[in-house]
C-alpha cells in the first residue's frame, strides 16, 4: 500500500511540474481541466504497472530494499546495518500517513454532514433545466453540487441573472464529478504538496470554464 502511495505521489508531482512549467499560462480551460483531472487519474494508474531495465541500477536496488521492507515487514540480506538501523522509519512513517489519512476521512465527513444539514433548510423552487435552487437568508457564497444551486436571498434578487446562469453552467459541465476525484486524491495524498497546487489550479480552471461558458451564450438570461 505505501509503496503504491509513493509512487502515485511522485508520478503526481512530475506529471504536475510539466504541466506548471508549459501549460498553466494556457487559455484553453477546457484543454487545463482534461489535463488535471488526466493526471489525477494517471497517478493512480501508473503504479500499478511494474517496468523493468535489462542491467540493474542503483536506484532499482534502492526501490528493491524500500519494496522488499514495505511488502515483508524484514529488512532484505543486502541491507547494510546503518540502512537497517534507518529503515525502521517507513514503520512510523506509515503509521503518520495513516493517521493523516483517517483525520482526511473525518474533516469530509464532518464537511459533508454539515452542508447536507445547511442545504436541508432554505426555500427552494426548481428552474426549468431540473436544478433545485436553494435560497437562504444569511449571506452564503453562491455554489453548486450536482443538481443544487445554493445562494442567498439577497444574491438572487440583485444578481440572480448572473449568478444563476454561471452555476448553472458548473452543473452542465460537471464539476462536481471533479471535485469528488479532487477531495478522494487529497484525502490519498494529503501529505504531497502537489495535490494541493493542483487543487487550487482545477477550482480556478472551472471558474474560468463557466464564465467563458456563461459569455458564449451571448446573453446573460438564465432560465429560471
Amino acid at each position: 500500500m505505501m509503496l503504491y502511495v509513493i509512487k502515485a505521489a511522485i508520478t503526481l508531482a512530475l506529471l504536475y511540474s510539466c504541466f506548471f512549467i508549459f501549460l498553466s499560462k494556457e487559455t484553453f480551460h477546457r484543454f487545463n481541466r482534461c489535463m488535471l483531472v488526466g493526471i489525477m487519474l494517471v497517478s493512480l494508474v501508473m503504479p500499478m504497472f511494474h517496468f523493468t531495465t535489462s542491467h540493474p541500477t542503483t536506484l532499482n536496488e534502492e526501490v528493491y530494499i524500500v519494496q522488499n521492507y514495505i511488502e515483508h515487514d524484514t529488512p532484505p540480506i543486502i541491507v547494510t546495518a546503518q540502512q537497517a538501523q534507518g529503515i525502521t522509519w517507513i514503520q512510523a512513517l506509515t503509521w503518520i500517513y495513516l493517521a493523516g489519512v483517517v483525520l482526511m476521512l473525518i474533516l469530509t465527513l464532518v464537511q459533508a454532514i454539515s452542508l447536507i444539514r445547511f442545504m436541508s433548510s432554505g426555500v427552494r423552487h426548481t428552474d426549468t433545466k431540473g436544478n433545485t435552487v436553494i435560497l437562504h437568508n444569511n449571506d452564503v457564497p453562491p455554489f453548486s453540487i450536482f443538481r443544487y444551486i445554493v445562494m442567498s436571498v439577497k444574491d438572487y434578487e440583485s444578481s440572480r441573472q448572473y449568478i444563476l446562469t454561471h452555476e448553472q453552467e458548473h452543473i452542465r459541465l460537471g464539476h462536481t464529478y471533479d471535485l469528488l476525484l479532487l477531495q478522494g486524491m487529497k484525502t490519498l495524498m494529503w501529505f504531497n504538496p502537489f495535490i494541493w497546487f493542483l487543487s487550487r489550479d482545477l477550482k480556478a480552471v472551472h471558474e474560468y470554464e463557466a464564465d467563458q461558458a456563461v459569455i458564449n451564450q451571448g446573453s446573460l438570461s438564465p432560465t429560471i
